[in-house]
């Protein structure tokens, strides 16, 4: 075993000799299912969450009963296979800018192959190298082997390698350019610009890394699955240090289907955007963006910053910094289509409710954490830790002075059999619905949660919010101390509704544990337990 004290070339190599085995048990893991099964997923399953795509119940059905088949666990084994190759290279000594990399640490050489990987019918040297190592002319770039006059790759490229997974590439310290997808992408330095895959993988690409060591890089997708995406496989982007900007499109940014994506991000102010399906997306795997350092910027027009789907997980990690967080303003809510859109985002459990067939599936987890950081969260219909049909979803926020902005089921709302919980610990914050059905709202059997544990908090809301009970639900808004003001009609604040259907009731409680100068709609004495008619409760302590 190499440990992180063994020269960056060893480090690497112990990387590229992963690849073998996490290949073979990727394949154990699509085992049981026919080319032509394989290929239906492959082909289909992206359509069920795509906003302009649709999927027949027939296909939905027959995608969901194939999903039986996929082997999640042997996924999930590759990827930690991977991951203990890859925590053996030290990234803070090759990152660290006081002490740049000298050109002893920087001169890789190419790699030795796995014998499973090597391409068949290529002449060896004597050291067992493949031979179709294209170096490049004073870091000019390389050509051929792709369609039309742009190049490959082009500035400071080391030198690339063939497998039969796709191509290993090796940038130098200055800017590089990255057109072509590839399976291994290791970049030293520079202000980069990635065109492709950067670290995704497809049914060519099983397994795909993309690790850059600094420099304020560009990824702009030019097609979706994209950026740290595991598509019927594993995808990882690693990027050590830089303000960098992450342009996608569909699937991107740490997302996954069928498979396993991590996006992490140790140093920087970044800015993250996409269409949907971005920034920790989980659907059939496990999607997870890390982020470390950095007052960092987050958009998405949908489904994005922590969405769990069947049999997913979807994290979005924020460690430090104070950041900004929106998804929305792209697909209207036919509720209200002029003045509404639909996010599911930022800590969203979603599930396939069969609404128009009896074709459906329970949702996942989805999860936001932000730990540290003076932040804002813009959303709209169901966001901000918030679960849709059997599913998950938590936002939560440790430490800072925060803004929470949506519209409605949103901020800790249960919808339809879901649990969704928005938890803050510390600071000032500010909690507003446009519309409301949130801040603690349980609806058709749901359960939903806001719990705040200290400062001096503020909550507004139209209608139907703060601790409220709707259909059988059960909805609690928590705040243990502060003087806090809570604004909302007459059908909140520890309010509850009888089921229309069944003789239940449902469950709806504000509690205020601390505070004497609180703000309530009615105007409540200090250490009053009041319980309302069908099952509502407000205590002011």
């Amino acid at each position: 075993q190499i440990d992180a004290a063994g020269s960056l070339q060893e480090q690497l190599q112990l990387a590229i000799d992963g690849l073998a085995p996490c290949v073979s048990l990727i394949k154990e893991a699509f085992h049981n299912l026919s080319q032509e099964e394989v290929e239906f997923l492959y082909q289909n399953a992206q359509k069920v969450w795509l906003p302009d795509e649709k999927i027949t119940p027939r296909d939905l059905a027959r995608l969901l009963a194939l999903s039986q088949k996929v082997d999640l666990s042997k996924l999930f084994e590759a990827t930690s296979l991977l991951l203990s190759k890859l925590v053996h290279i030290n990234f803070e000594q090759h990152t660290d800018v006081k002490t740049p990399l000298n050109e002893t640490q920087t001169k890789i050489l190419p790699f030795n192959i796995p014998e499973s990987l090597r391409c068949v019918n290529l002449p060896e040297n004597s050291d067992n190298l493949p031979m179709n190592i294209l170096p490049s002319p004073v870091g000019k770039g390389l050509r051929g082997g792709g369609e039309g006059p742009l190049p490959v790759f082009a500035g400071d490229i080391l030198f690339v390698q063939d497998t039969n997974i796709g191509k290993i590439v090796v940038g130098g310290t200055g800017t590089s350019y990255y057109y072509a997808d590839a399976a291994v992408i290791i970049d030293l330095g520079g202000d980069d610009y990635y065109f492709n895959n950067a670290g995704a993988s497809n049914k060519d690409i099983p397994v795909s890394i993309c690790i850059d060591f600094s420099g304020n890089d560009v990824y702009n997708a030019a097609n979706s699955f994209a950026q740290g995406t595991g598509r019927f496989g594993i995808g990882f982007l690693l990027d050590f240090g830089g303000n960098d900007k992450y342009l996608g499109r569909e699937f991107s940014q740490g997302s996954c289907l069928f498979g396993v994506g991590l996006l992490m991000d140790n140093n920087g102010d970044d800015f993250y955007s996409g269409n949907v399906l971005n920034q920790g997306i989980g659907f059939f795997g496990a999607g997870l963006l890390s982020d470390l350092k950095g007052n960092d910027v987050y958009f998405s027009g949908q489904f994005a910053q922590g969405v769990g789907f069947t049999k997913g997980v979807g994290v979005l990690i924020d460690s430090r910094g104070n950041d900004f967080y929106f998804a929305g303003d792209k697909y209207p809510d036919f509720r209200d289509p002029e003045k509404s859109f639909q996010s599911m985002s930022q800590g969203m459990g979603m599930g396939i409710r069969p609404e128009e067939t009896i074709v459906g599936a329970s949702g996942g987890v989805g999860v936001l954490i932000d730990q540290t950081g003076n932040d804002q969260y813009h959303g709209d219909y169901f966001s901000q830790g918030s679960g849709y049909y059997y599913s998950l979803g938590l936002l939560y926020d440790h430490e800072g002075t925060d803004k929470y902005y949506a519209g409605r089921y949103a901020q800790g709302a249960g919808i339809h059999s879901a649990i969704g919980l928005l938890e803050d610990k510390s600071g000032d914050d500010m909690y507003e619905c446009s519309f409301g059905v949130s801040q603690g709202c349980g609806h058709d059997t749901g359960i939903g949660f806001l719990v705040d544990y200290s400062g001096n908090d503020a909550y507004r809301s139209a209608t139907s919010s703060q601790g409220i009970g709707l259909e059988k639900g059960m909805g609690i808004l928590a705040d243990f101390c502060g003087n806090d003001s809570y604004h909302a009609n007459d059908n909140s604040q520890g309010f509850s509704t009888p089921s229309k259907t069944e003789d239940i009731i449902g469950i709806g409680m504000l509690i205020d544990n601390q505070g004497n100068r609180d703000i309530f709609h009615d105007s409540l004495q200090e250490n009053l337990l009041l319980y309302r008619p069908n099952g509502g409760l407000i205590l002011n302590k």
